[in-house]
């Protein structure tokens, strides 16, 4: 009997495609020797000049000079000439998306292949602002007085509590880059009331007034929610976000509800609109990136032009179905690979986990349960009903099945494990006795236990 395969493909499969169809490059380096007018000539192509220019303003602007004779120095000719026709090459031959070099496109499958792409000057584009800049931006506005006022204010969501102290990421900027820092702090008990009452989004002024006592005045309680904010504990609803309305969509929405800050919406709307008037058509002239970039300028934030803008283009092909049997070679690829791959090993890991074995013993002997040998069987025991019951209402390997497991582990009942019956709620993770719960802090290969309150 052949054995199952232990895979199953998503409903679609991606397509990646070069901007150039490779015909086009082979048709140019067909002769022994590609002449210089051959490739000038690509460059009167306005997507190619575009697709260039947004990979490297500098080379566009040498590339420029060359081509209208103003480059007299034959070795930075040769060099200008060969980086180009390397960019060509990979217009036509790589299909790793890369600004308007190469693009993807989202297929389904069927019964038989057939994939056909219309002329790559009809595919579709996106284009967004650099995350490093939007982060400065972002950080611009909410450092603004007026605007801090009118924002509301949440948990840092990377934030968890370790014992008595808490821990978070903390972002910075340096140089134009982003900078992430683990950091820890006491978790006193006046930052434990201010993320709770943060839990649901609060105001400043909320804030403020809930920390004012007998014994703390409306300044000292100002000051203190304002190093919560300014050291990112407490983050803004204008916060960066990976998914959902991208920045300048957001951060429009907030700022129009904000007294005083037409300005900005002002000049953010200017921003937006030009993006989008770019991302009507592939061949934009690079001056309008030009004027784009001086309009940018205005918030007087740094920026590298080379990165300033991150385009996507994606594929309008008029078929594209992939036959379904191609899958079946791939999954077995996959249980040979899976195989054949050496498991990753931390030595560090390994070190503590032995170390931690030895003490546990010593303390217990040999041949005991250990605690985290039942803490790990409690957790697939839960992990496996979780599974099964989300099997039951979803397809594994889509959303929705990852959907369903989260409302699984989230309601799960009666779970006999070594330390007890687990009963699991949206608001509780643990769902034993508290009693049970243990937590070690590793450092330098050491560990010791915290005490959990």
């Amino acid at each position: 009997m052949e054995q199952k395969l232990p895979y199953i493909n998503f409903d679609n499969y991606v397509l990646r495609t070069p901007l150039l169809p490779v015909d086009h490059f082979l048709k140019l380096t067909s002769g022994k020797e590609v002449p210089d007018e051959s490739i000038k000539k690509q460059f009167e192509n306005p997507v190619v000049k575009e697709a260039v220019f947004l990979a490297s303003p500098v080379l566009y602007r040498e590339i420029e000079k060359w081509v209208s004779g103003n480059s007299k120095d034959p070795k930075e000719i040769q060099k200008i000439r060969l980086s180009f026709l390397k960019y060509l090459t990979r217009m036509a031959s790589r299909s790793t998306p890369f600004g308007l070099f190469a693009g993807c496109g989202l297929g389904t499958f069927a019964e038989e292949s057939a994939i056909r792409n219309t002329d790559y000057t009809q595919n579709k584009r996106h284009t967004r602002l650099d995350m490093n800049f939007v982060g400065a931006l972002n950080q611009s506005f909410t450092t603004n007085p007026l605007i801090r006022e009118q924002l509301r204010y949440y948990p840092n969501s990377s934030l968890y509590f370790i014992g008595d102290h808490i821990r978070y990421v903390e972002c910075l900027y340096k140089n134009g880059n982003r900078i992430h820092h683990l950091i820890e702090i006491e978790g006193s008990d006046y930052i434990r009331d201010c993320l709770k009452q943060a839990q649901t989004g609060a105001f400043k002024a909320t804030l403020v007034k809930a920390l004012v006592s007998d014994e703390i005045t409306e300044t000292e309680a100002t000051e203190f929610i304002d190093e919560l904010i300014d050291n990112q504990i407490l983050v803004s609803e204008m916060e960066l976000s990976v998914s959902g309305t991208e920045f300048i969509g957001q951060t429009l929405n907030l700022l129009k509800n904000i007294k005083g800050a037409e300005a900005q919406v002002t000049l953010l709307a200017e921003v937006a609109a030009k993006i989008d008037a770019l991302d009507h058509t592939l061949g934009n002239d690079p001056e309008r990136y030009h004027d784009l970039i001086e309009t940018l300028r205005r918030f007087e934030i740094p920026f590298d032009e080379k990165f300033i803008f991150q385009t996507d283009m994606f594929l309008n092909a008029s078929r594209n179905v992939l036959a379904l049997e191609v899958t079946v070679p791939l999954q077995k690829a996959i249980t040979v690979l899976n195989r054949i791959t050496p498991k990753n090993e931390n030595p560090q890991l390994q070190q503590f986990m032995e170390k931690f074995r030895q003490r546990y013993e010593d303390k217990y002997g040999k041949g005991s349960v250990s605690a985290f040998a039942a803490y790990s069987w409690d957790a697939y025991l839960i992990g496996d009903q979780a599974v099964r019951e989300a099997a039951k209402k979803a397809k594994p390997g889509t959303q929705e099945f990852r959907a369903a497991i989260r409302d699984a582990l989230e309601s799960g009942k009666e779970v006999v494990g070594v330390h007890g019956v687990y009963k699991m709620t949206p608001k509780d993770h643990t769902g034993v006795d508290e009693r049970a719960a243990a937590l070690v802090q590793v450092n330098n290969g050491g560990w010791k236990l915290i005490n959990v309150k």
